[in-house]
């Protein structure tokens, strides 16, 4: 049998033009009882009639043939956020339930990937927005934001997808900074961090206890991963160590203020006893680890400040300068949710950990470890 859909359309579009059977069976080149086996849902054109069906008609093979969309786009209203900061694509937003409201998450421009976007926003006040989407309720509220830096995000999207979690994560690039001033806003789930605390030397608990504010949070370890400088093959301007930094001919690439990587970079300026003034390039920033792999790649730059993966995913030789502990710092109210849960399944998964150190090189000894509660 026939589509019934595509019978029904055939049918409405001759009736609506005032053909019969016989007049519209002419015009296509085939019987009267071959068009009406076509309207009764009894037989399929091939596609020479499909064809001079189609154009008869005025319209497309895909038009005349192709499923109509069940659901068109609908306006939903949604609490508007853009605490990501940075350039952002004022329309292109993402869409996902956190703390019981629906938040509409302004996108970051592309970096090296073009953000997946569920919506337009239509109209956008102060505090909301009004956004035409064709997400289902269910599609949003199985939506997991993630802010934060790490590359190795994508591993895990691909692993909930694998799994058949039926969770759509969505990652949202930007610093530790400004990951801990979305989750502390409850515009994202979840907040990835590495951040030093100068005086203890310890990794992300007071940072995050100083920019969550009253946010209920719970922190878990991720993995380790190093912090170092990324040099092209070879090394050809033979850095050895932050030092080298200072030579007139170095010229480095940046990370903004509130990076986990420009904090490195600045307490190994100030150990070795160098001003940002002194260092070229220095006011040159991008806004991730494999951007500055990338600039230095492209020759923009002879190093930065990045992770060992990013080095290695462009090519790069990498001098090490320190090891930092990455965590997730979540909203402790949506750790019910499906969308977390699913993601703290994932952590606790051995084989995920295993495949995170093998393609990452993490150490991921203490994935999903609690490690804090936070104004819990």
């Amino acid at each position: 049998m026939a589509d019934s859909k595509f019978s029904d359309k055939i049918r409405t579009i001759r009736a609506s033009r005032g053909l019969t059977q016989a007049e519209l069976a002419a015009e296509v080149g085939i019987s009267r009882q071959a068009l009406a086996a076509i309207e009764s849902g009894a037989y399929l054109p091939n596609v020479a009639i499909a064809v001079r069906l189609a154009r008869v008609v005025g319209l497309t093979v895909e038009e005349l043939f192709g499923e109509a969309e069940e659901d068109g786009a609908q306006e939903i209203e949604a609490r508007w956020k853009n605490t990501l900061g940075g350039s952002v694509q004022p329309k292109r937003v993402a869409l996902a339930r956190v703390r019981g409201r629906i938040v509409a998450l302004a996108l970051p421009s592309a970096h090296l990937t073009l953000p997946v976007s569920s919506g337009l926003c239509a109209r956008q006040a102060r505090l909301t927005a009004r956004v035409a989407t064709r997400l289902r309720g269910d599609e949003i509220e199985a939506t997991l934001f993630i802010a934060g830096c790490d590359p190795a995000v994508s591993i895990v999207i691909a692993w909930l997808a694998r799994i058949g979690s039926k969770v759509n994560a969505v990652a949202l690039p930007c610093s530790s900074g400004r990951a801990l001033a979305a989750v502390a806003a409850e515009s994202v789930h979840v907040a990835g961090v590495h951040l030093r605390d100068p005086q203890s030397g310890d990794y992300n608990l007071t940072p995050v206890r100083a920019a969550v504010g009253r946010s209920h949070i719970r922190l878990i370890n991720f993995g380790r991963w190093e912090v170092g400088l990324a040099v092209a093959a070879g090394n050809p301007q033979s850095i050895r160590s932050v030092y080298d930094l200072g030579r007139p001919n170095v010229r480095i690439i940046n990370r903004e203020p509130g990076a986990g990587a420009r904090q490195v970079m600045d307490e190994e300026l100030a150990g070795a006893g160098l001003r940002a003034r002194q260092i070229r390039g220095y006011e040159q920033e991008v806004a991730g680890h494999l951007e500055v792999a990338a600039a230095i790649r492209a020759g923009e730059a002879d190093t930065g400040v990045t992770i060992r993966l990013a080095a290695e995913a462009y090519g790069l030789d990498f001098v090490p300068l320190r090891e930092e502990r990455y965590d997730l710092a979540i909203l402790e109210s949506e750790l019910a949710s499906t969308p977390v849960s699913r993601l703290l399944d994932a952590l606790t998964s051995r084989r995920f950990a295993r495949e995170v150190s093998q393609l990452c090189g993490y150490d991921t000894t203490q994935m999903g470890t609690e490690l804090a509660r936070i104004n819990c």
